[in-house]
């Protein structure tokens, strides 16, 4: 048996998996990078658990608007 990446559009197959190295390398690139990145100041969403109103230096008030220090 052998473990090919393969284009999921088209189905075409890519190339062999021929070392464990390349199948992390391949998870790490197509899975771990798109789905765990550090959300960007300025992208028009706050994300609440990473990013926080504006308080002078701190926060992202483009996303998350000012803090409320009333």
């Amino acid at each position: 048996a052998k473990l090919v990446i393969s284009d999921s559009s088209s189905g075409e197959e890519l190339k062999p998996i021929t070392s464990w190295q390349e199948v992390v390398t391949w998870l790490n690139e197509t899975i771990v990078q798109g789905v765990w990145t550090d959300p960007k100041c300025g992208d028009s969403y706050c994300y609440k658990a990473q990013e926080e109103a504006a308080w002078h230096r701190f926060g992202c008030q483009v996303d998350c608007g000012n803090a409320d220090v009333s």
